[in-house]
């Protein structure tokens, strides 16, 4: 069994990628990746104490990271960038092992910053004896630079790095050794949350399992910790935090946006202050502004002073200095820097000097043959394409003919509606309702006349609903009559009004009437299934046969005989 410790940032953590790659049969595999974290994390994981085992054991190390040290060099600073990269290759020779440097494609590869990042990878890999991975390097030999930016400028095809990871688990052995041994005395340490002195508040130590298991301890507000005054004299250059992603401040609005759930912790010393964010998960957050540990050192909750300094993927949320109230702290990382060591770089230099790796430890022929791969992807769009287009311009010609139906009977309609007798049957609908309320308003000055207090008259009237047979008969004329005589029987004023309640309903049956048959109509689908096919059948002929129904109905042929037509003309 040979073992792989792969240290890389989030295209080292993709599922089915890279990682699943080098995990084959035959290999012990540790990932010790992080996303969005540069070459000064790398340098710490080698640093980290729990890590020492496993590196000790390993065949070959790997090194993923570029794309994030190209990130933290617009984000941050190029020279602090270039200084973390001198920093892991010095460190990664203190093991005797394998190193490979795998360089991914990046967008911005052709700026100058980008450029300098990606040359300064090589000319320092060249300088140790590194084995070297330059897919970037193949992206734009070949003028792919378009094709994988999409869908993923940041992340190369998930089979692309499986394929790559599992060629390079097979070809351990061809990796060389590097040639040269570390030459700088940087005295980095990590600080741990147990090796901080309390001042104010209490150690609320925890462990945290999601993905990677770290312990950590809970600053909140009113905490304050200092640091040892052993490390006196070192320079703090990174924070390890392990925040969720559950707000308190703001839960509703970003209760699902990692980089919306952020904190920060003020470190202060004698001469300055410095306050760093972390958002809601797993972060090793390079810290660029130049802070000196003394015996006046401690560290709060931040909740008052705005951030110091950028921190990689904290987007603030309507300007709120935290959206969560406490910062998991999982360590702090510091150096006491070799007063030997590179103080400047010839940037220009870097820039405009090709560098290559020598054949020996030139390994690109790993790489899965991305013009192939490009070329095929094409092949099949290209044959592809029209078949799916096809299906879908024949849902389109489906959805314009539904749509061309639909506003030939829209056209139809408005048509129709325009029409005289359409017209002819609205106004008369409108002559109805005036009559209704012109009878409505002689009702109420004739008991003004009286001396009666009454409101406008609004006779009881059942109207037509298509689940019962019982309530369409009700709704019959004859009904409607009969009960209104009742009604209108019990009282002097009953006696009085009740002509003109007859009237009321009668007019009032005549305009519902009509109106139903307007909207027969238009839509003959409304029509009322016939009285023999509802449930209550049986129920609603009893209606029919008692003395409410009938009194109305002997007083509408009442009303056809005597007098050659109406009783006092109020139905008819």
């Amino acid at each position: 069994m040979s073992n792989i410790v792969l240290l890389g940032a989030s295209n080292s953590r993709i599922p089915g990628g890279l990682g699943a790659g080098l995990n084959q049969d035959n290999i012990n595999f540790t990932n010790l990746s992080l996303g969005a974290t540069s070459s000064l994390h790398k340098l710490y994981s080698l640093k980290r104490e729990e890590n020492q085992e496993m590196l000790k054991k390993a065949d070959l190390i790997i090194i993923e990271v570029n794309i994030m040290d190209i990130h933290m060099c617009y984000e941050l600073d190029l020279k602090m960038t270039l200084t973390n990269i001198i920093n892991l290759y010095d460190e990664l020779a203190v093991f005797p092992k394998r190193i490979l440097i795998l360089l991914l494609f990046d967008y911005r590869s052709h700026k100058r910053k980008a450029s300098i990042v990606n040359k300064f990878h090589k000319y320092k890999a060249k300088e140790y004896g590194y084995n070297v991975i330059d897919i970037n390097n193949i992206v734009n030999k070949f003028n792919l630079n378009d094709f994988f930016m999409k869908p993923d400028c940041y992340h190369m095809l998930t089979s692309i790095m499986y394929q790559l990871g599992k060629n390079i688990a097979s070809n351990i052995s061809c990796f060389h050794f590097p040639y040269k041994n570390k030459q700088y005395n940087h005295q980095f340490e990590i600080i741990t949350p147990d090796e901080l002195e309390i001042i104010n508040g209490d150690r609320k130590r925890s462990t945290i399992r999601y993905f990677d298991i770290e312990k950590i301890i809970k600053i909140i507000q009113g905490d304050l910790y200092k640091i040892p005054n052993k490390y006196n004299g070192f320079k703090l250059i990174g924070m390890h935090t392990f925040n969720n992603m559950k707000s308190k401040i703001i839960p509703r609005d970003i209760s699902l946006n990692a980089s919306c759930n952020y904190s920060s912790l003020l470190f202060s010393n004698s001469r300055l202050k410095i306050i760093k964010s972390a958002f809601g998960y797993n972060i090793f957050l390079d810290i660029r502004k130049r802070f000196i540990i003394d015996s006046n050192t401690t560290i709060s909750f931040n909740d008052n002073f705005e951030h110091s300094e950028i921190s990689h993927a904290v987007f603030k949320f309507n300007n709120h200095i935290n959206t969560l109230d406490y910062v998991n702290l999982v360590s702090l990382f510091v150096v006491k820097e070799d007063s030997n060591a590179i103080k400047n770089i010839n940037y220009d230099w870097l820039y405009q000097r090709e560098i290559n790796i020598d054949e020996k430890y030139n390994f690109d022929h790993l790489i899965p043959d991305l013009l192939l791969v490009k070329e095929s992807i094409e092949e099949y769009c290209i044959k592809m394409d029209p078949i799916k287009l096809a299906s879908l311009q024949n849902q389109t010609n489906e959805l314009y003919s539904k749509i061309s139906s639909l506003e030939q009977d829209n056209i139809s309609l408005k048509q129709t509606l325009n029409s005289l007798p359409t017209k002819k049957q609205r106004l008369e609908l409108a002559n109805l309702e005036q009559d209704l309320v012109i009878k409505k308003l002689e009702s109420k000055k004739l008991a003004k006349s009286l001396g009666i207090k009454m409101s406008i008259i609004n006779p009881k009237i059942t109207f037509i609903q298509a689940n019962s047979a019982k309530t369409r008969i009700q709704n019959h004329l004859s009904y409607k009559l009969g009960q209104a005589l009742i009604e209108n029987s019990k009282s002097i004023l009953g006696y009085i009004r009740m002509l003109y309640v007859l009237s009321y309903i009668k007019d009032k049956h005549k305009f519902e009437q009509k109106a139903y048959e307007e909207k027969i109509k238009e839509n003959p689908n409304l029509a009322l299934p016939p009285l023999e096919t509802y449930p209550d059948y049986n129920e609603a002929l009893k209606e029919k046969e008692c003395f409410t129904y009938k009194l109305g109905l002997a007083l509408i042929e009442a009303n056809k005989k005597w007098y050659g037509g109406g009783v006092y003309q109020i139905v008819v």
